[in-house]
């Protein structure tokens, strides 16, 4: 039987370990000095080096040849643990091993000194599928091992093992694999099995690999069991992917209302074996990556290759931060139906069609530009419509004197709504992209009590639903204007109101006081006034 790739080239040295760089690095200069821990937690994704870095480790502090930390990986001892030949290591799956009886049994052998070994090591992979009771039978031999006991645990998920492990471990976190390392790894291993390969599929499969060396080379092995040369059409058809110059022939067809381009080319994704959910989840990571472009902050994206973050930032000029928003946001409410709906493809078809009509009948342009803060002013003067059937005295003593006219600036002061000043420095010191995102065409206003602030449904839901933004808004506008003061939703309508209301109050004091006036002058020059 053929040994798979990812067995056969796993790394045997430190050495060998690809983009973990620092890791390795701490982990030589503890075995070259002596300073060994008794428990190591190793976390991170899949393929990205757990179990190797476990086993490397367990043939350098127990090599009686190791130089620099690193074993000789010739000695009976490196070949021995290779092979599995040795008992001195061993390696439980804490997903089937997971019982509170495993641990026991590794308690009481554990007392025991090690046969050939320096140290006597338990690699526990997965080790967040313990039960509690295991946890706790585990806990108390980490507490306190015997000094030739090791334990290295490595796990996928680390937010499951609990606090009194994780403070008495090393705790070392694996990072994903950057594209390019994964990519140039693949042609190495394909240079010396004698597979051929493109520059093209190679880039290919270690974007399809995100981040896990394992993944990367497993799909080698199934691209390289074709016998022919491997291009990205062979890797399309064989792992059922399609090319990503789809997602943005979408993007274009949904910002420009174009229905039948759009029709057409869902219909030939459905063809090519494309799953709805599928489709909307790769969608929302490309508005996602067209929003980050859009921000400049290209270089985040690793996955991509310097041509295609190019691409990306070029494309995003056509969208405004809204439209993305206004994307991504039927995205999530597609996502959710998709989970319930019965016919998968007619409802992710009717709801793409409906967003991308949504923007023909659209008022805004395409490409937004960011609205002058200085001609947002809250609508002040707006004037309520008169009472009909007015009583006949009222009107007598508006007769008797001519209105007075409404001072504009006097009926803003009595509403007590007024612009905020400097309130593009706050957006600018906002650290927070999506945040930021949300408040690029905003403005804000101060009344009696609150700082409001103008905007659209979807971010006053964000700002609901996200308390840690609110905090992190008001620290900013404390820290940028000086201004302490609960955040409230500013809406123009509203605004009218309170101030066509305050047009009125202050209208019929004047009216009122002008009234009094004239009923003391006459009285003063012996006139006689009935007021019924």
């Amino acid at each position: 039987m053929a040994k798979a790739l990812y067995r056969k080239y796993r790394p045997k040295r430190f050495s060998d370990v690809i983009g973990q760089d620092a890791i390795c690095a701490a982990l030589k200069n503890q075995v070259s000095s002596g300073k060994v821990s008794h428990a190591y937690m190793l976390t991170g994704i899949r393929g990205t080096g757990k179990t190797t870095l476990a086993k490397i480790l367990s043939k350098a502090v127990n090599c009686p040849n190791q130089k620099d930390g690193e074993p000789c990986c010739e000695c009976d001892v490196c070949k021995g643990i290779d092979t599995g030949a040795i008992l001195d290591v061993t390696e439980i799956d804490a997903a089937s091993n997971n019982s509170v009886d495993d641990i026991r049994q590794l308690k009481e052998e554990s007392s025991f000194a090690p046969a050939v070994c320096r140290y006597r090591i338990y690699i526990i992979d997965e080790v967040h599928m313990l039960t509690p009771n295991a946890w706790a039978a585990l806990l108390k031999i980490i507490e306190e091992p015997p000094a030739h006991i090791m334990f290295i645990l490595a796990t996928t998920d680390i937010q499951k093992v609990p606090a009194t492990i994780l403070s008495r471990c090393q705790r070392f976190d694996l990072h994903r694999i950057s594209a390019g390392d994964i990519q140039g790894y693949i042609k190495g291993v394909a240079e010396r099995e004698n597979i051929e390969i493109t520059d093209g599929a190679a880039a290919r499969l270690s974007r399809m690999a995100d981040g896990a060396m394992r993944d990367a080379l497993s799909l080698l092995d199934t691209c390289a069991s074709t016998g022919a040369a491997i291009d990205e059409d062979l890797v399309i058809r064989l792992t059922g992917t399609i090319d990503r110059s789809y997602l943005f022939r979408m993007a274009d067809y949904i910002i420009e209302s174009d229905l039948s381009g759009l029709t057409e080319l869902l219909s030939d994704l459905y063809k090519g074996s494309m799953e709805p959910v599928r489709l909307c989840n790769e969608l929302m990571k490309h508005y996602r990556n067209l929003l980050v472009a859009g921000l400049g902050c290209s270089d985040v994206l690793t996955e991509y290759s310097d041509e295609e973050r190019a691409e990306l930032t070029e494309h995003a000029k056509k969208y405004s931060r809204r439209s993305i928003f206004r994307v991504m946001d039927l995205l999530k409410e597609l996502s959710t139906a998709l989970q319930t709906s019965t016919d998968k493809r007619l409802t992710c078809e009717i709801m793409l069609m409906s967003l991308a009509n949504s923007f023909a009948a659209q008022d805004e342009p395409v490409r937004e530009e960011r609205r002058s803060f200085e001609n947002l002013k809250p609508v002040i003067g707006a004037k309520e419509p008169k009472a009909q059937g007015s009583q006949e005295k009222s009107e007598e003593r508006r007769q008797i004197q001519p209105q007075p006219e409404i001072n504009t600036q006097e009926a803003q002061k009595t509403n007590r709504i007024t612009p905020v000043d400097g309130w593009h420095k706050v957006i600018a010191s906002i650290d927070d992209g999506l945040l930021g995102g949300f408040l690029a065409d905003t403005s804000a206003y101060l009344d009696e009590k609150r700082l409001l602030i103008s905007g659209n449904d979807m971010f006053f839901s964000f700002m609901r639903e996200h308390p840690e933004a609110n905090t992190k808004l008001k620290e900013c506008i404390s820290k940028v204007l000086g201004i302490q003061r609960p955040i409230g939703p500013y809406r123009e309508t509203d605004a009218a109101v309170r101030a066509a209301a305050a047009e009125k109050r202050l209208l019929e004091e004047e009216t009122e006081k002008r009234i009094d006036d004239l009923i003391k002058t006459a009285e003063e020059n012996g006139v006689e006034v009935i007021v019924k």
